[in-house]
C-alpha cells in the first residue's frame, strides 16, 4: 500500500508493498515530484534576476484639488518597467499575472480644519484609511490585487471629506507595488 509525504502528497512505496511493485511506485513518485519542482521552477523564473517591484515618491510638495491622483516625482525602483512617467505620473501599470501587493502613503499640510478627514484610496480598491482631523499624519493604505491575465492600472488618490473643492497640499507621499505570489493564495 502505497504512503504519502506530509508536505507535498508524493507517494511512496511503504515496507509492506510487493517488491514487485516497487518500479511502478517509484515511477508515481518521481512523476509527482517533477510537478512539485515544475511549480518551484515557475516562481524562480518570475522572480530572478529580480523580483517584481516598483515604487515612486513626492519628494516635492504638491498642491492638489481635493480628490485628485497624485503625481508622483520620482521612480525609486522599478525592476519591471511597471512606471511611465510619460504616459502617466499619477499610476503603476502592472503587466503580469499574479498576486500583487500595493501599498500608498502621504503627509498632507495641516489645514486647521477639525472633524473632517483625509481619505488616502487605490483606484480600483475598497480599502481605505482615513487620518484623524489635522491632516498631518501619514494615511495609508494597503491592499492586495490578482491580477490574472491582461494588464491592470492602479493609482493614489487623496480626497478632503469637508469639500471637494478644496486643496490639500501633499508633502511627501509613496506608491509600491510589489510581486507575492504567482496566484491568488500563495
Amino acid at each position: 500500500m502505497t504512503a504519502t509525504t506530509a508536505n507535498f502528497a508524493l507517494p511512496y512505496p511503504t515496507g509492506t508493498d510487493a517488491p514487485c511493485d516497487f518500479a511502478d511506485q517509484w515511477c508515481d513518485f518521481t512523476d509527482a515530484l517533477q510537478v512539485v519542482i515544475d511549480g518551484f521552477q515557475a516562481v524562480i523564473d518570475r522572480t530572478v534576476p529580480v523580483i517584481p517591484i516598483a515604487r515612486m515618491e513626492v519628494t516635492t510638495p504638491v498642491t492638489l484639488v481635493s480628490g485628485s491622483e497624485i503625481p508622483f516625482d520620482s521612480v525609486t525602483s522599478d525592476t519591471v518597467g511597471w512606471v511611465d512617467f510619460d504616459a502617466d505620473p499619477s499610476g503603476i501599470t502592472i503587466n503580469r499575472a499574479g498576486r500583487i501587493a500595493l501599498i500608498g502613503s502621504a503627509t498632507v499640510t495641516a489645514t486647521g480644519v477639525n472633524n473632517n478627514f483625509i481619505v488616502l484610496a487605490i483606484s480600483g480598491d475598497q480599502d481605505q484609511v482615513l487620518d484623524r482631523t489635522n491632516y498631518t499624519p501619514v494615511g495609508l493604505n494597503t491592499s492586495n490585487v490578482t491580477v490574472s491575465t491582461g494588464t491592470v492600472r492602479r493609482k493614489l488618490t487623496v480626497t478632503r471629506t469637508d469639500s471637494t473643492t478644496l486643496s490639500v497640499i501633499v508633502e511627501k507621499a509613496t506608491f509600491t507595488a510589489y510581486w507575492i505570489a504567482d496566484r491568488a493564495t500563495p
